[in-house]
């Protein structure tokens, strides 16, 4: 005879399992494939971690969010291993998933560690507003 509170039990604990680790893939965090941003489809590849043999586990191709797409268009790529975070509203790691501008760090520092200032660098060129 089948224990229907039991069956019930282990349908909830399934149910657990599977939505504790939707909500942990909702966010990940990675760093920018060196070499894989794809611009003709906009897209870039995360490291997420790597493997118990050495081995990159990346994300697959997903867009990044541009700084402005409206009347004032400002186009900006990810740089080779620049912090990025996996966003998966869903939990479900695929085509809908976007990858989020993080921080700086070590890798790629901000132009900028005044509190008083505005800076947009690219290359070479620096352009500073201050208050």
């Amino acid at each position: 005879m089948i224990d229907l509170a039991a069956r019930e039990l282990r349908t909830l604990r399934r149910q657990l399992i599977q939505t504790t680790g939707r909500l942990a893939r909702m966010v990940l965090p990675g760093t920018v494939k060196p070499g894989s941003q794809d611009m003709a489809n906009r897209t870039v590849r995360l490291l997420l971690a790597t493997g118990e043999d050495g081995s990159e586990i990346l994300s697959p191709p997903v867009r990044w969010p541009e700084p402005g797409a409206g009347r004032l268009q400002v186009h900006s790529a990810p740089a080779d291993d620049a912090q990025m975070d996996l966003h998966s509203p869903s939990g479900t790691i695929g085509t809908t998933s976007k990858a989020i501008w993080s921080t700086y760090d070590e890798d790629n520092p901000p132009p900028s560690d005044q509190a008083d200032e505005a800076v947009v660098k690219f290359g070479d060129s620096t352009v500073r507003l201050t208050a």
